[in-house]
């Protein structure tokens, strides 16, 4: 799997895209080989989804549950979760649910969360893979191994250490 990122946004035109830019950015992402797709870090364009499946890509789908966490995103995230499913269910290309992006503390109730929304998609869709991402390199962290797929974001010369660290 050769694969890149997504954020459906262009410079001095925002999130509402019409297809001639969602066919811009898969045609770069052609050009350049790849072969899977993070959609991050929210639902994207039910068109961009049908051209994927199109052209072949292998989609990671997203709720936008990222980052900060209040104590108060359980049912809003189930819900998004839920139907981003029931929605997108009939794609193809996609072949897992992503959960969360960086979420962290308070950490016993992420760690349910986490479990819960993984839970819901195995539910809604027992067949594909769900997915949390880390973004500090801490594999050992309680709302980690919550889904079938442990992301774990890290970024050097960012948050740690030096770019000159990713050799090694």
């Amino acid at each position: 799997m050769y694969g890149v990122t997504r954020h459906q946004d262009w410079w001095e035109i925002g999130s509402a895209l019409k297809n001639e830019y969602h066919d811009a950015d898969l045609e770069t992402m052609m050009d350049i080989g790849a072969t899977t797709v993070r959609f991050a870090h929210y639902q994207q364009s039910d068109y961009l989804y049908s051209r994927c499946d199109t052209l072949g890509l292998i989609i990671w789908a997203e709720i936008p549950f990222i980052n900060r966490v209040t104590g108060q995103e359980a049912e809003n995230a189930q819900a998004q979760l839920r139907e981003m499913i029931r929605q997108s269910f009939n794609h193809p290309s996609i072949y897992v649910w992503g959960l969360h992006n960086e979420v962290y503390h308070p950490h016993q109730y992420t760690t349910e969360l986490t479990q819960a929304l993984h839970d819901l998609a195995k539910t809604e869709d027992p067949g594909r893979y769900t997915v949390a991402v880390n973004g500090y390199g801490h594999l050992e962290h309680p709302v980690n191994l919550q889904a079938d797929i442990q992301g774990m974001n890290r970024y050097f010369g960012w948050y740690e250490k030096k770019i000159q660290d990713i050799k090694p």
